[in-house]
């Protein structure tokens, strides 16, 4: 499945690709970047909360409340053969169902989304999404987690001599390689 998160950031869940966290953290930066560090740890909270709906399939208010609102209808139809009444839409079973549709998009974990190997994709997704927004420190160069790493062969070293990993030669930038069209490496 893909996602288009904040900040137009285009996620496959069939392809996450190898630097996940630091397009997140790169699109945390740009959605924080007006903001004071003192709200830090709000702004990471909401950033988070807007991910959360947007994998639930968060919709406009009065779409999802026009969806609800159909598919009442359809059932109406096709169980007693009538059209509902008007004071079918302002029963409280009706706004009931509605608020229950709302709650249950606020969760962290997908009930109704595919089956269980696309749901544990999305969790697995989430997971390290909030681990990079959790991990991210306004004004530091890079992540700590990503310094002296490879991400081609995921070795840490002490010391990366010329920005050449030396347990698998490739060339480096700040711990993703640099590679040549083709996808090999300088």
């Amino acid at each position: 499945m893909k996602f288009r998160l904040p900040r137009d950031l285009i996620v496959d869940t069939d392809n996450i690709p190898e630097d996940f966290e630091v397009q997140v953290q790169k699109v945390f930066a740009e959605y924080t970047e007006m903001t004071s560090k003192d709200y830090t740890f709000q702004d990471k909270l909401m950033f988070i909360d807007v991910c959360v709906g947007i994998l639930h399939g968060d919709k406009y208010k009065s779409k999802a409340v026009m969806e609800l609102m159909k598919d009442t209808f359809e059932y109406q139809i096709s169980e007693y053969g009538t059209f509902p009444n008007e004071s079918d839409f302002l029963s409280a079973e009706f706004m009931e169902t509605c608020y229950e549709e709302g709650k249950n998009s606020q969760y962290l974990h997908f009930r109704n989304r595919g089956g269980d190997h696309e749901i544990e994709k999305i969790e697995k997704m989430l997971i390290r999404l909030i681990r990079a927004v959790l991990d991210y420190e306004k004004g530091q160069s890079k992540p700590e987690w990503l310094m002296n790493r490879c991400t081609r062969c995921g070795a840490h070293h002490e010391s990366i001599y010329r920005n050449f990993c030396p347990n698998c030669g490739v060339r480096i930038n700040y711990g993703t390689p640099i590679l040549k069209t083709n996808g090999e490496p300088l």
